[in-house]
């Protein structure tokens, strides 16, 4: 009958239909594939599917991974045979292996002194054609990095990079300066106040010495020439300071020197008059 019309698939339109005629278009599901990707560290190109079906045809994307060329999609580990660059119906489900293949690469050696370590992951190697951003060491307390130098004399200006252009092993010195200080020495009798022994050199009253974390510092011992004994230098707590401890301190310093009258015994004059 004439509903069977509105069931068959119509291919042709012949003359004998009369009227106007609708047509509905029916669509099947293709057979839909995986594809499942080894990426052998690698990370796989956005448009790159999961699945596809057998009406299609996939043109691969390339994946990339750091520092290394991509050779290529493979239907084997072994990386034998053609690449693949697209996939058709008749591949069905299949596994694509990445091939990559290292940059030629060079050395990077860092020399660092005592002040200062690489920091953790810090690379040892650079790609050629790549280069690399530097990264700071890590320096120890009260000490400031002030870059890399490609000369132990740290001359020229710093290097916060190696050149995509570079071709050979690179040696980098880090320059470390350390944060210094003033000590500022004082004393209430400066006008008779020698630095030796022998009295023939004067004390400056607010001389200053430079010091540092890791630097020893040598205090200096007064002599008076109206016979006061040096009692030490003081800081401004009142506390007796010692060459030694000076490197606890991070900061400037006033120092004052204090004095104690010499004890004599009493002579036997001295008895007899009391």
């Amino acid at each position: 009958g004439l509903g069977d019309v509105y069931k068959r698939q119509v291919t042709t339109l012949t003359g004998d239909i009369l009227g106007n005629l609708t047509l509905y278009a029916k669509f099947v599901d293709g057979d839909v594939y995986t594809i499942t990707y080894e990426l052998n560290g690698g990370t796989n190109g956005e448009g790159n599917p999961a699945t596809y079906n057998e009406f299609q045809t996939i043109t691969l994307e390339n994946a990339t991974k750091a520092n290394h060329t991509f050779d290529g999609w493979y239907a084997n580990a072994e990386f034998t045979g053609e690449p693949v660059t697209q996939l058709t119906k008749t591949d069905g489900n299949v596994t694509l292996y990445a091939k990559f293949t290292e940059m030629e690469k060079k050395n990077v050696t860092y020399v660092l002194g005592d002040y200062a370590t690489l920091a953790p992951d810090t690379p040892m190697v650079y790609y050629l054609t790549v280069g690399l951003t530097l990264e700071d060491p890590v320096v120890k307390q009260h000490c400031a990095f002030e870059g890399w130098y490609t000369n132990a004399e740290f001359t020229g200006d710093p290097v916060t990079q190696i050149s995509a252009d570079e071709t050979v092993d690179i040696t980098l010195y880090a320059k470390v300066s350390l944060v210094s200080w003033t000590i500022t020495l004082t004393t209430e009798k400066a006008d008779i106040a020698f630095v030796d022994e022998a009295k023939t050199m004067a004390f400056v009253d607010n001389d200053t010495i430079t010091f540092n974390y890791y630097e020893d510092v040598e205090l200096p011992t007064l002599y008076y020439s109206d016979g006061t004994v040096f009692d030490g230098w003081y800081d401004e707590y009142d506390e007796l300071v010692s060459d030694w401890i000076i490197g606890e301190y991070n900061g400037d310093l006033t120092l004052t020197a204090k004095t104690c009258l010499l004890y004599t015994s009493p002579s036997p004059r001295d008895y007899a008059a009391s």
